[in-house]
């Protein structure tokens, strides 16, 4: 059953593999109402801001670092320098656990970075992880962000 705690996330992510994966253990929680997903961080950013476009009320966006057209690293910095988006929990969802990477990220406004594992089954079990992570956090009320 879908209610006022359910989660809308906009994944971009450009591996088709890695969407798969995301999208199977996404769609096993009881809190997600949609998913929409996203091959770079162009189509990402043009959908939030597209002119007229309402925003879902609970939404949080998962968003890959190394993507083709904008990476995550500039999508990060428009979506947390818009009124519109900066409320909107992001969670960096990466290969890479270089220290300067995590650091960029925070520095940007990210709310949190997980690493993804390289090997099948710890990328799986990573996912499921941060799938009940994602969907246990209590997102801001958009009407309160000013």
């Amino acid at each position: 059953m879908v209610d006022e705690q359910s989660v809308t996330i906009f994944l971009a992510e450009d591996n088709p593999g890695h969407v798969r994966l995301i999208e199977k253990n996404l769609l096993k929680t009881k809190r997600l109402k949609q998913l929409v997903t996203f091959s770079n961080g162009a189509q990402l950013l043009e959908h939030l801001f597209q002119k007229n476009n309402a925003l879902p009320n609970n939404l949080l966006i998962l968003l890959d670092l190394e993507m083709p057209e904008r990476n995550g690293y500039e999508v990060l910095k428009c979506v947390k320098r818009s009124k519109q988006t900066r409320h909107v929990p992001v969670v960096i969802f990466s290969v890479s656990d270089e220290p300067d990477k995590i650091a960029r990220c925070y520095e940007l406004g990210c709310n949190l970075y997980a690493t993804k594992p390289l090997e099948y089954q710890q990328f799986s079990d990573a996912v499921n992880r941060l799938s009940e992570f994602c969907l246990m956090i209590k997102l801001p009320e958009r009407n309160s962000q000013r």
